[in-house]
């Protein structure tokens, strides 16, 4: 069931409103699926294991933040050190990325799935050293119980982001780079069933 305060463009070109309402209505419902333990990190061959992280408020909209190195706006990520589960990596990367730690937010639920994208050649050697083809990622909704002040950008030296806003549920997939749209769109498609989920 869509979440009443969750804004929905109208059309991303040919995912329409109707092809989202269909494909949210058909998922399995989230309350038989809680997250209830940590899943096993895994890397597909060539692609690095990394975590994402949907930032949701209680209006229904999401944390959107500005890449400092001008390469346009996403969702809070990062890669998965040695010994992490995703979900410690996910609150490590939230806090260095987002200043928001533990008692900031409520975890909401997680992909099943996890979800690949492949970048372009020009931007493997600059962002993953040339040594992956792309990002296999675990995505985890999360809820701010803080007042939006708990977000602090330079909170873990070097800032990942310059800029912030909260945009609505679905502005992230035609908004963000080319090659993340269909990550975006699968990831979001998933996630949105649990906005209405009061315990993590």
């Amino acid at each position: 069931m869509l979440a009443t305060d969750t804004i929905i463009p109208r059309t991303f070109g040919l995912y329409t409103l109707n092809w989202y309402t269909r494909r949210v209505r058909s998922s399995p419902s989230c309350s038989r699926n809680p997250v209830k333990k940590p899943l096993a990190v895994k890397q597909r061959n060539y692609y690095r294991p990394n975590v994402g992280i949907v930032v949701i408020n209680a209006a229904g909209q999401v944390f959107w933040g500005k890449r400092t190195d001008n390469a346009g706006w996403q969702f809070p990520q990062g890669g998965i050190d040695k010994g992490e589960t995703p979900v410690e990596a996910m609150f490590r990367e939230l806090a260095e990325e987002t200043g928001l730690r533990r008692e900031h937010v409520r975890l909401l639920g997680e992909t099943r799935q996890w979800i690949t994208y492949t970048l372009p050649p020009q931007y493997r050697r600059r962002r993953l050293l040339g040594r992956f083809k792309g990002q296999s990622q675990k995505w985890f909704l999360v809820r701010l119980v803080a007042e939006d002040e708990a977000i602090d950008l330079s909170a873990h030296g070097e800032p990942e982001f310059d800029e912030w806003q909260w945009v609505s549920y679905w502005y992230p997939v035609h908004s963000v780079v080319y090659f993340k749209k269909n990550a975006y769109r699968k990831m979001l498609s998933e996630l949105v069933c649990y906005q209405t989920e009061q315990s993590a």
